[in-house]
């Protein structure tokens, strides 16, 4: 257990040390990370077509954070009425956090959203709260829902799927100008950084929990697993 732990707080300190060098880049506005970005910008309009615009649109509406949120208050719905509350709490804690932890962090770091948008959007660049919204959501249905499923096959099916979908995402983000693409790379760094917060402290808790409990009825822990 506690390698275990050990092993998570490394992951934990990786996600947030990769996100405050890319927030500290930004705020910093430097010029090669500034570069990175017109090229990204330049390279997405390069290989899609004008066409396409319309679907982009409407994949960008499906990772707004309106629609990931009601995604993440129907899991934790769902998890209640599966009699799973704890997990139902960590859906609910990840997602209500994660939100104000973004608006935050926009309000910190006040990047300007690229010149040219083609759809409007409102609020500060970085990070990206679309991306933010739906790797969080990701992660969630995988921890809660896809990783419980017993055949393998259909795992990897889905997992690939919740992939494509963050993908889309912020390829549409990018597309329509109204971020860069640093900006749905720190959505996603944060999102993952955030979700380790969570489900380590959740995972500390619950030792607490067990271990009061133990001790209160006077049971041996090693016997009880």
């Amino acid at each position: 257990m506690q390698k275990k732990n050990n092993y998570n707080t490394q992951i934990l300190i990786s996600w947030w040390g990769l996100f405050a060098l890319v927030a500290f880049m930004v705020k910093q506005q430097s010029s090669h990370l500034f570069n990175i970005d017109q090229l990204g910008l330049i390279d997405i309009h390069r290989f899609l077509q004008p066409s396409q615009l319309t679907a982009f649109k409407w994949i960008t509406l499906a990772g707004s954070p309106i629609v990931t949120t009601l995604g993440a208050l129907i899991l934790s719905g769902w998890l209640l009425h599966r009699k799973q509350p704890f997990f139902s709490l960590i859906t609910l804690t990840t997602v209500i956090g994660g939100d104000l932890l973004e608006l935050c962090v926009k309000e910190l770091i006040q990047r300007p959203r690229p010149a040219f948008e083609l759809v409007r959007a409102t609020g500060y660049s970085f990070p990206s709260g679309h991306v933010f919204g739906t790797t969080m959501l990701s992660v969630l249905i995988w921890h809660f829902v896809i990783s419980k499923t017993n055949r393998s096959q259909h795992q990897f099916f889905l997992l690939f799927l919740l992939i494509y979908w963050v993908g889309l995402v912020a390829i549409s983000r990018v597309y329509l100008q109204v971020h860069f693409p640093s900006d749905v790379l720190g959505g996603f760094i944060l999102a993952q950084a955030w979700w380790q917060t969570v489900n380590i402290s959740y995972l500390r808790l619950e030792q607490q929990i067990a271990s009061t409990i133990n001790q209160l009825t006077g049971s041996d822990p090693k016997k009880t697993r």
